[in-house]
């Protein structure tokens, strides 16, 4: 099987604002704006950011509060970039261990509260693009890392690339390369309970949902209500040869396949 990784959807109440912060935080340009939904990307590479009313941060680093998944930023002096990241809204959460070269790290709070670390890499930013870093990967909360891991490595027909034990990487580069990291106690969303914010979800492409559908659920994902059919049925959506259905996977974060 190989779905595209088409993009990572973040929530926030103020989908515009949090977009014009990761905008500026990657030097990628805007590419959509309809009000409920806000694109940015790169030439191979997208985020989105969705209007979610009465979205609820994750408290990090309170255990009873799971991230469900955080940004890592590759920045050339951590230092150096946090000021203009506190000055867009960003908070700091934690310094981390920061070691020697790669391997320092800074926990954030972005504009919205979810987390997102600057982790310290050499050659980050190409002369003239203007960007304070550089996505390195989208990292994705799991018990179990090395299984969630197996489920979009498959999913996606990429390999599994790096397996520390409590990290799991798949894929060699973006947009196709996920991190896995051990949360012990991690607490899925409760979607579609308006109670329970999912924070992110991941938009898989895929050319036939049917297929695509019955390996995902062999696979050990679930179906989840909602989905194109539902908003088309209530008068919400027109038929227009796009669609997408939603997910759990088996760790329990939502994600959708989207075909058209």
């Amino acid at each position: 099987m190989s779905g595209r990784l088409e993009t990572v959807v973040l929530e926030a109440a103020d989908p515009e604002s949090l977009a014009a912060f990761y905008a500026r935080v990657l030097g990628w340009p805007v590419t959509r704006m309809d009000g409920r939904w806000v694109d940015i990307a790169d030439d191979a590479t997208r985020l989105s950011f969705q209007q979610a009313p009465g979205h609820e941060p994750p408290r990090w680093p309170d255990p009873a509060s799971s991230m469900q998944f955080h940004l890592d930023i590759e920045v050339a002096d951590i230092a150096a970039a946090e000021p203009e990241m506190l000055a867009m809204g960003a908070r700091r959460l934690s310094a981390g261990p920061e070691g020697t070269g790669g391997d320092g790290f800074r926990v954030y709070a972005d504009p919205a509260g979810h987390p997102f670390c600057l982790v310290r890499a050499d050659r980050v930013d190409p002369p003239g693009t203007g960007a304070l870093g550089r996505l390195g990967t989208v990292v994705v909360e799991a018990q179990d890392p090395a299984a969630l891991a197996g489920f979009y490595s498959t999913l996606l027909g990429v390999p599994v690339t790096y397996d520390g034990g409590d990290w799991v990487d798949v894929g060699d580069t973006l947009p196709q390369r996920l991190s896995f990291q051990h949360a012990p106690g991690h607490e899925p969303p409760r979607w579609p309970d308006p109670s329970s914010s999912m924070q992110f979800h991941l938009d898989i492409e895929v050319v036939d949902v049917e297929a695509a559908q019955s390996q995902v659920l062999a696979l050990g994902a679930a179906r989840l209500p909602g989905g194109s059919a539902t908003e088309e049925a209530r008068g919400e959506r027109e038929p227009d040869g796009t669609g997408f259905r939603v997910y759990a996977d088996p760790a329990g974060h939502p994600f959708c396949l989207v075909w058209g």
